[in-house]
């Protein structure tokens, strides 16, 4: 038997942190393009698929030639689907006694890329009839040829991966292992990103970022600053992330956009990241004063340093979490004192900063995500009330609310099973009076409609 290996006839049994309520969970595909089928189950003719269309235990997912799909779990994970690829949703339900969410895929043919992030706190097991395998939050891919052969890469997290009789295989980030031989190796990353298989999904599963510091050290303003530098590297270090680069933020340093940013003014630090596409920017002040007493410190120089920042989400100027962190190191110059504080200090609140982004993801997760919608060019308050209704009734959104109409501008917030996307799509598909409802703008948390 060639299906000898975890994720060759795959079943992915996912063990993840939820609420303690014993019922069945459900799925929604939040993004697909080209043709896909879904055999729902005790069913044997399929039905198209489509966007926000919602999936339960026992469905079937079947992608045809040049098709993408994805799928988010209730639990917050994601799953998405290459071409030709065959996938049975065999469980999705919480556990009452231990409650967690129990999730099960069986994968019998094709691409998959999982992602399921470690600093969620989630868990997971995968197991089939011979093979069992251990993950502890990861991003890992899977392919399984027609004939069985399987290889699996991970990318980020840990995979365990045991046939029976054997100790596990224990892969890590950027090692993989085939279904031919369960010993495994390193993967070039590189050469692994000429894929536009890979190179869609990670660009689907990073958040995009823009840091800009302003750093001041004995009243002196830095032209590189270390704080900045510091978090940049932190984040671009973190699979979740993607930064703009620094070169780029630079050019616009001394921008009046940038300076009314550094003195606290929202609106223009979540501008000036959507110049960049960045769906939050991160803005933070840096201040480090010297001290140097040759008696008192033995001939060493001391630095003391507070970075204070806020970390705003682009679309809508929100601040997501704000915070200080002092610090204070001694070295033999001023500069490599100073260095050594800023760093420690930046190190600190950044890993603050990502704690909380990262927090925010799992709320959002857990009730589905939060997005603003406005639409302009709406005649009449009736029709504002029209697209409220029609809105509500886009599968997979809940709690419409209409918070104003003027100028022919309505804004709503909706609670949607999906993305930014997804829901763009879906709200550009309908009618208001006889007019097509048309996205003009798209962002992670906002989605921008024109009635023409």
């Amino acid at each position: 038997m060639k299906r000898t290996i975890v994720l060759a006839a795959i079943l992915l049994v996912l063990s993840i942190s939820a609420g303690a309520a014993d019922e069945s969970r459900k799925a929604v595909i939040s993004f697909l393009k080209g043709p896909a089928k879904i055999i729902k189950k005790g069913e044997s003719a399929p039905v198209s698929a489509k966007l926000s269309m919602q999936l339960a235990a026992g469905d079937r997912i079947e992608t045809g030639a040049g098709t993408r799909a994805e799928i988010k779990l209730e639990d917050g994970s994601t799953v998405r689907i290459s071409e030709n690829t065959a996938i049975v949703l065999d469980e999705m339900s919480s556990d009452k006694d231990t409650g967690r969410d129990k999730s099960a895929i069986n994968v019998i043919v094709g691409r998959i890329w999982m992602n399921v992030k470690k600093s969620l706190g989630q868990e997971s097991r995968i197991i089939t009839p011979k093979v069992t395998a251990a993950v502890k939050g990861t991003t890992y891919r899977a392919d399984v040829s027609p004939e069985g052969d399987t290889k699996v890469n991970v990318y980020d997290g840990t995979v365990a991966v045991s046939k029976p009789g054997s100790d596990p295989v224990l892969l890590s980030k950027l090692e993989m292992v085939t279904s031919k031989e369960l010993t495994k190796s390193e993967f070039d990353e590189q050469s692994d990103e000429r894929e536009d298989w890979v190179k869609w999904n990670k660009s689907r599963d990073k958040l995009r970022v823009m840091i800009v510091a302003k750093e001041m050290k004995n009243k002196e303003l830095a032209s590189v600053p270390v704080s900045e530098s510091t978090l940049i590297e932190l984040f671009n270090n973190n699979y979740l992330f993607s930064v703009v680069d620094q070169a780029q933020v630079a050019n616009i340093r001394q921008s009046e956009r940038l300076k009314a940013a550094m003195k606290g003014d929202a609106a223009s630090a979540a501008a000036a990241g959507l110049e960049f596409g960045a769906d939050i920017a991160i803005v933070v002040d840096t201040t480090t004063g010297i001290f140097s007493d040759k008696d008192m410190l033995a001939g060493m120089v001391s630095a003391s340093t507070n970075i204070s920042g806020k970390i705003y989400r682009t679309d809508d100027a929100i601040v997501i979490s704000a915070g200080n962190q002092p610090s204070r190191k001694v070295d033999i110059t001023e500069d490599s004192a100073a260095t050594a504080a800023i760093k420690d200090a930046a190190t600190k609140l950044g890993q603050k900063f990502i704690g909380d982004i990262i927090k925010k993801w799992k709320e959002e997760a857990r009730k589905g995500g939060v997005f603003t919608v406005t639409c302009s060019n709406i005649s009449d308050y009736n029709k504002a009330k029209e697209l409220e209704k029609a809105l509500a009734g886009i599968n997979g959104a809940k709690n419409v609310t209409q918070y104003y109409f003027t100028a022919k501008r309505a804004l709503y917030t909706v609670q949607f099973t999906g993305d930014s996307g997804t829901l763009a799509g879906e709200a550009g598909s309908l009618t208001l009076g006889g007019k097509n409802v048309e996205v003009v703008g798209v962002t992670a948390y906002r989605i921008e409609l024109e009635a023409k």
